[in-house]
């Protein structure tokens, strides 16, 4: 049977009443310190059980870091990829390379068209 540090309080504190029984000079004293005693048993109790939280909460924090330290050591890489290889081309000459070049050069805008010639004899009146 496991005995919890409350449970070790416990049978100090009936220790201590048994003396009190037993010499009633202790009576202030038990009086004084009664309740520190189960007051203390359960600060005990909690700091244990807080304690023991503590402990298991850094033991999973550092096993957490150790396995994403191990996580990110391994890199994967890609595999190599094979560069493409130019093929050579024959060149040669088409008969219609000049007419290409014709249509590429050739200007869309049209030349300004000639000014007509000026009369400044003209009259809007009908001749008879």
């Amino acid at each position: 049977m496991s005995t919890t540090p409350f449970d070790l309080v416990n049978s100090k504190l009936a220790t201590f009443k048994q003396l009190v029984v037993t010499h009633p000079q202790l009576q202030p004293l038990f009086t004084k310190f009664g309740p520190f005693w189960t007051k203390f048993g359960k600060v005990v109790t909690y700091s244990a059980l807080i304690l023991t939280f503590l402990v298991i909460a850094a033991v999973g924090v550092n096993l957490g870091l150790n396995y994403a330290r191990q996580i990110a050591d391994t890199t994967n890489t890609p595999l190599p990829i094979n560069t493409p290889t130019v093929t050579k081309s024959q060149n040669f000459r088409s008969q219609l390379l000049d007419v290409r070049d014709q249509v590429q050069a050739f200007d869309p805008l049209l030349p300004d068209p000639a000014p007509p010639a000026v009369d400044n004899n003209i009259t809007l009146k009908q001749k008879p």
